[in-house]
């Protein structure tokens, strides 16, 4: 399961936007904390459903699957069906700190 260092129960909320610290990536104004964990469960996943993701992040699965849609609507996932969704370049390279998040438009 992938946790935050140093968050404990989730210190910050679901929907708290990212500040931007020393050695953190790149985040964007519409991004959350859980985001991160996420992407990162979906690198190593490749492609996954919000209920499988949520189980390895400790989030619910409602918040999850919201959170999921927004990074697809932002281009750091691609949904080729229903409830599942695929890791992309572009979210590699926000993780890689290759890409700066506010940089990402939404799909059309």
């Amino acid at each position: 399961m992938i946790t935050a260092k140093g968050m404990g129960n989730h210190i910050a909320s679901e929907d708290s936007p990212m500040t931007k610290d020393p050695g953190m990536r790149d985040r964007a104004d519409w991004m959350v904390y859980v985001d991160d964990p996420i992407l990162e469960v979906m690198r190593d996943l490749r492609a996954s459903s919000p209920a499988e993701v949520s189980d390895q992040v400790d989030y619910s699965r409602e918040h999850v699957n919201r959170r999921m849609q927004t990074l697809y609507e932002y281009q750091l996932l691609d949904r080729p069906s229903r409830g599942l969704y695929r890791f992309t370049d572009k979210a590699a390279a926000y993780l890689d700190e290759e890409l700066d998040a506010n940089t990402l438009e939404k799909r059309d």
